[in-house]
């Protein structure tokens, strides 16, 4: 069953904004997953984030985009990179 359904976008402000559409595919992935004992979702609360934290989070993350992250080579110009 392909479902196309029409959602609109409009803001209060915009008299005239295009409506858009979007489909829901036929595939449905599941995934096998930790459960809430094995893997900690929560994360660090940012208040306990210190500037030394913060640099490191950012260069894991640039490596990985850099190094790791499959991006097609036509794309690759288009990759943000944290500062």
């Amino acid at each position: 069953m392909d479902e196309t359904r029409e959602c609109s976008l409009r803001s209060p402000l915009s008299k005239k904004s295009p409506k858009k559409l979007f489909r829901f595919n036929e595939l449905v992935a599941v995934y096998e997953t930790w459960n809430r004992n094995e893997y900690d979702r929560r994360g660090i609360p940012t208040t306990r984030l210190d500037a030394e934290l913060i640099e490191q989070i950012k260069q894991e993350l640039n490596d990985y985009k850099a190094y790791e992250m499959q991006v097609h080579e036509s794309s690759r110009q288009l990759t943000h990179f944290i500062y």
